[in-house]
Parts: structure tokens; C-alpha cells; sequence
């Protein structure tokens, strides 16, 4: 049943990778907010307009640095700078290459659920679906 878990949990990622735009696909990490709330800003200063807010805990996904400013995602779909001191990293995905026991969030580029399936194509039954912005973790990875 692990194993069956794991594989479900990995092509869920997959799939998410799938739908993100192709400028997102290459290398990201994963990170949670800490020390109260962190802003979501427009560009990589402090003197940029607020997008939003995200309380600690909350999961984002890192697509690039400025300075000390991250490029993320938010799970709401939101996309903007948060600054890095606010940051923890959970997990990498660099180049296309998964580590185990990662934390990822559910992203989707049109903003729609994610749906999980029995196999690796759309031709299998789907289990369940997942809303953008809904944390999972990567068990483990590769062909069982």
C-alpha cells in the first residue's frame, strides 16, 4: 500500500509539472513562510506594492532569485516576491530531478484542480482530484 501511495504522490507531481508554464519547469524549490506573516510583493524590494499576505506555515513554491528575493507561488496562485529571510527551503527539484521526501504544493497553470490517477497517462482512472495549492510530499521516486 506504500508503494502505491508513493507511486500515486509522485505522478501527482508529475502531472502538476505537466501544467505549469514552461519558464517554471526547469528548477524550483519549495519553502514555508515563517516568523508571523510575509508579504507577497509585485517586484523584489520592499518598496513594492503588496500583492498579499501569507501567514507561517503557509507552502510556496521558489522559481527564481533576486538578490534576496524569492520569485514564488503562491497556493492560492499568486505569483510575486517574498524576501528570503522569511523563507524556510523544505525541498529542491533542480534540472528535472526529484528528491524524496520533498514538500511540494499542488500547482496548476490555468488555476484548476489537479487530478490524481491510477497510472501515467490521462487514459487511467482518476482517484481523486486536488485544488491548487494543496500540500503533499514526495515519498519517493522512480519506476517500481
Amino acid at each position: 500500500m506504500k508503494r502505491i501511495a508513493a507511486l500515486l504522490l509522485m505522478l501527482t507531481l508529475l502531472l502538476t509539472m505537466l501544467v505549469m508554464p514552461a519558464a517554471y519547469a526547469d528548477d524550483y524549490a519549495t519553502a514555508v513562510v515563517k516568523g508571523g506573516w510575509l508579504r507577497l510583493r509585485d517586484g523584489a524590494s520592499k518598496d513594492a506594492k503588496t500583492v498579499s499576505a501569507y501567514f507561517t506555515g503557509t507552502a510556496v513554491t521558489i522559481f527564481g532569485k533576486t538578490g534576496s528575493w524569492y520569485r514564488v507561488l503562491t497556493p492560492d496562485g499568486k505569483t510575486g516576491y517574498m524576501s528570503a529571510d522569511y523563507l524556510t527551503i523544505t525541498g529542491a527539484i533542480s534540472s528535472g530531478t526529484l528528491e524524496e521526501n520533498t514538500a511540494a504544493v499542488i500547482t496548476s497553470a490555468n488555476g484548476k484542480p489537479v487530478r490524481l490517477r491510477s497510472g501515467p497517462s490521462v487514459k487511467y482512472a482518476i482517484i481523486a482530484s486536488y485544488s491548487v495549492g494543496t500540500p503533499l510530499t514526495i515519498l519517493s521516486t522512480g519506476a517500481e
